[in-house]
């Protein structure tokens, strides 16, 4: 029944086709890449480039190949997971909750994305529903791409880095300082992470009626150097949160129903607008299919044959 109901779902029928274009995708590239390495291009490229060993771009192109098919099948069956969730609770909505206009009380059992603000991309975007199958494709597409590329381009550096000195490429001297400050950068912001739940629960007595300081003065001098500090590490903080926002939106267009930033009205992703009105359109298809004369018949006719099965008993 359930996959039935996928079948029988747009949103079900779009993430379908995009897996099959995928896999259309993945074979062809593979066999591609396949010829590519048997005619020895891959070889002549890491010698050319000197860099060891000399199957390093053959074993990393067809590993980012087949991870990437991995990724993008893995980001579908969690989002056909997450919509048919999604989809049953939609369908169980009062009609004035989803249709009614204005801000209007959220059920308690409702668990998913904001509803008024699914109502409200759902309804201004009711003409792009079918834009879905193809948008989806190509998002998961590229976000399933970029972060294949980032996970082989510093497993392909780590590779060459460790390899013998008598070996080792001439490159390695180059990357090894880039991989230094990169592991010097991750373990401040680890310090910086672990610090802040140390000190919040050192300094700091939260509990259901308030949030009590235990040490006034000492949290008074923290907030003083942080106030310092942060006209030191603006600058820096500025480009990861830019880099942090390039990254979640990657990571985002892998999950339909995580809305980018959609407090910007049409900048909205594309993926989450087709997405809320297909989901609107299942349900207008539902009612439509429960007001038809035929419905009512029948639920009647199942109404009388249970009637008769309790006075028969």
């Amino acid at each position: 029944q359930k996959a039935l109901d996928l079948l029988s779902s747009r949103v079900g029928v779009g993430l379908l086709m995009a897996s099959l274009l995928q896999v259309g995708f993945t074979v062809l590239a593979n066999e591609l890449a396949v010829n590519w390495i048997a005619e020895g291009h891959g070889v002549r490229l890491a010698e050319m480039l000197k860099l060891y060993p000399f199957s390093l771009i053959d074993v990393l192109l067809i590993l980012s190949i087949r991870l990437q098919l991995a990724v993008f099948l893995l980001a579908v069956c969690y989002n056909v997971l997450r919509h048919v969730k999604l989809r049953r609770q939609i369908l169980a909505l009062p009609r004035n909750v989803l249709f009614g206009h204005g801000s209007s009380e959220v059920p308690e059992s409702y668990c998913g994305p904001d509803l008024n603000d699914l109502k409200r991309m759902g309804r201004t975007s009711l003409v792009y529903a079918m834009y879905f199958p193809g948008i989806v494709f190509w998002h998961f597409f590229y976000a399933s791409w970029i972060l294949v590329l980032m996970f082989s381009f510093t497993c392909g550096c780590l590779v060459i880095v460790s390899q013998p000195a008598e070996v080792r490429s001439v490159h390695a001297q180059r990357i090894w300082p880039v991989l230094t400050y990169a592991s010097f950068l991750c373990s401040v912001l680890l310090a910086h992470f672990v610090t802040r739940l140390f000190t919040q629960r050192c300094l700091l007595n939260q509990h259901g009626e308030g949030v009590q300081i235990r040490c006034l003065c000492l949290f008074s001098w923290y907030e003083v150097m942080l106030f310092l500090l942060s006209f030191a590490v603006g600058p820096t903080a500025a480009l990861w949160d830019y880099f942090k926002g390039f990254l979640c939106t990657v990571l985002a267009s892998l999950i339909i129903e995580k809305p980018n930033f959609t407090q910007f009205g049409e900048l909205a992703d594309y993926v989450y607008c087709t997405y809320c009105a297909a989901l609107l359109l299942e349900r207008m298809d539902r009612d439509r299919k429960d007001d038809s004369p035929r419905h009512h018949f029948e639920a009647q006719l199942e109404t009388c044959q249970d009637l008769q099965r309790n006075c028969d008993r």
